[in-house]
């Protein structure tokens, strides 16, 4: 269930979701109405319903703001797991940012120098982050 994309972490066959999870949303048709109630809880950027692929292979680790700085406690591995595990992303910032959402963490990542900026764990989840994975799952199959 998302911690493996054909058979391989971080690797898809297409942009978003692989054959194997083409589509989580119970039904499709509804996105519009899933967009407005997660904008309404407050996130911000282009919502993906189905997270933006990216290859984790080529992401550097910034674990001095995570670790050092944030005290986040969350590892390099940790960290792209969360990437392949999200139920979303956003894209924020004029692309420049693409942040991935999923039930045991997030991660927000700087796509222009491929490097992971941020990575938090369900225990520090906003009430914000807390509201929208529960829309998610509201709509799930």
């Amino acid at each position: 269930r998302g911690e493996m994309r054909n058979g391989t972490p971080g690797i898809v066959l297409e942009e978003g979701r692989d054959s194997g999870e083409t589509n989580r949303i119970l039904d499709s048709h509804k996105a519009s109405d899933i967009i407005k109630e997660i904008k309404a809880i407050g996130i911000q950027g282009k919502i993906n319903l189905n997270p933006q692929y990216i290859n984790i292979d080529e992401l550097d680790f910034d674990n001095y703001h995570i670790n050092n700085e944030r005290q986040h406690n969350v590892t390099e591995q940790e960290a792209k797991l969360f990437i392949t595990q999200a139920k979303i992303s956003t894209t924020t910032w004029n692309g420049r940012f693409e942040n991935f959402y999923g039930e045991f963490g997030c991660v927000y990542v700087d796509v222009i120098n491929k490097k992971i900026r941020t990575a938090y764990k369900k225990d520090e989840f906003t009430e914000n982050i807390i509201r929208l994975i529960e829309v998610l799952s509201n709509y799930e199959k």
